[in-house]
């Protein structure tokens, strides 16, 4: 408990009237004596009203306060959490409430003064943007209520733990979730080649259409029937991805708000709900830190299940052992799958990096998702002015150049390689992995 704003007032009253009467007992005489009374009279009349007061406030039962939590926060995208205060007593009540909330939000609207009638209720809202992946926790609510006549304000703090999850924000916001694979990745800026009756995997015989080609013709099934039957396919189906992600020191390189791990993240995601859409089975490998292995499967509850094993994922500080994780990959996976192997290559990893795609591609299809860092592009591409901007401009120019040789050597040895700055992953990857499902490359 602590002095409120009205016991100020009054003590600076009092000091008033110290004044007075200290200017009073220079005069002396009847006008001393009044004043030294008229002092000891207003501080025992303000000390006792404080005590008063201060009993009070310390008796009465505080306003209840509940949170309310969204089922889940997406990183970086704003959102609300309340508060909901109820008066259980017959008077009005004002105070400020806040809520103790985690160092990983970025949290606005807060502390927020309020004044509740007798009875009444009332719901706080604040704002709140997530900076880091992962579980949040809520330890507890606290106020600080005025008495009844403002002389002291108390501190109420009620230990309402809560926990609220942040999921990476692959799909803007959840906007495209309820929709199509084809209509989200149009929305996405997606390229998808229409063709229909086309694919690899064969689903029925159906009468001749305008637009059919030749090849789809059944001229047996033509024969028989005394008119032209296509063979209708769909793309292939039930085949298994497999995401090798690092999550070495490396991807610790920011690109924006978000570090090149949470770019990865976003990008293995959407591939992965175009995967499930699809009808693939979707299993995840990490290396380079707390090692993770889900097998392939379809998820009952769509891409939330695979989220809800990776939310909390981060990067380490470990080094990235490419030929080790492929290795325990080959060992833990027999059966034919698309591996996409997402990291920021290194001009060091070439060797490393051939050997360790060599032991996938002897079983698996491989997609190479490389994260080219845009402050290396921006000065390869910037105006040289001087001899610093000289030197910057060679190394960028240099370092590009040596990863452009390593991409070279696994795109030589049958592997595809997706290379683009960190925001550009997501819809990438995911034009590559859709291409590949209608070549029926895997």
């Amino acid at each position: 408990m602590k002095p409120g704003r009205n016991l100020f007032h009054l003590l600076c009253a009092l000091l008033l009237i110290a004044a007075v009467a200290a200017l009073a007992r220079w005069w002396g005489g009847a006008a001393a004596e009044a004043g030294a009374l008229l002092w000891l009279a207003a501080a025992s009349l303000i000390a006792l009203a404080a005590a008063v007061d201060g009993l009070r406030v310390m008796r009465q039962e505080p306003p209840t306060v509940r949170r309310t939590l969204p089922r889940s926060l997406a990183l970086g995208r704003a959102n609300r959490i309340s508060l909901h205060l109820h008066n259980p007593l017959t008077r009005r009540i004002s105070g400020v409430v806040v809520d103790h909330y985690p160092d990983s939000l970025a949290v606005h609207d807060l502390p927020r003064p309020f004044s509740l009638p007798g009875g009444g209720e009332l719901r706080v809202d604040y704002r709140v943007e997530p900076g880091r992946r992962g579980e949040l926790s809520f330890p507890a609510t606290e106020m600080s209520m005025d008495s009844p006549w403002g002389l002291w304000r108390r501190r109420v703090l009620r230990r309402e733990r809560a926990s609220l999850r942040v999921y990476p924000d692959f799909l803007a916001g959840g906007s495209l979730r309820e929709i199509s694979a084809e209509h989200s990745a149009a929305l996405l800026g997606i390229h998808l080649q229409r063709r229909r009756g086309e694919g690899t995997d064969f689903m029925q015989l159906r009468e001749f259409r305008q637009g059919d080609i030749l090849r789809q013709v059944d001229w047996k099934a033509s024969a028989r029937m005394c008119k032209l039957v296509s063979r209708e396919y769909q793309d292939e189906h039930d085949r298994d991805i497999v995401f090798l992600l690092d999550c070495g020191r490396r991807m610790h390189a920011s690109d924006g708000a978000l570090t090149h791990f949470d770019h990865a993240l976003n990008a293995m995601l959407l591939t992965a709900w175009f995967a499930l859409k699809q009808g693939d089975g979707v299993g995840v490998c990490t290396f380079a830190g707390a090692g993770r292995w889900l097998e392939p499967r379809k998820y009952r509850n769509g891409i939330r299940g695979l989220m809800d094993q990776l939310y909390d994922l981060q990067a380490s500080t470990d080094s990235s052992d490419f030929l080790e994780a492929a290795r325990q990959l080959a060992a833990r996976r027999n059966k034919r799958a698309l591996v996409i192997l997402l990291t920021n290559i290194q001009a060091e990893d070439d060797t490393d990096l051939q050997r360790a795609v060599g032991i996938l591609r002897a079983r698996h299809a491989v997609i190479l998702a490389n994260l080219r860092e845009a402050q290396l592009v921006q000065r390869a591409h910037a105006d040289v002015d001087d001899f610093q901007g000289a030197l910057a401009h060679c190394v960028a120019t240099d370092l590009l150049r040596s990863r452009e040789r390593v991409m070279r050597g696994l795109r030589a040895q049958g592997a595809w390689v997706v290379d683009c700055l960190p925001r550009q992953l997501n819809r990438a990857l995911a034009s590559q992995y859709l291409a590949l499902k209608r070549s029926g490359a895997f």
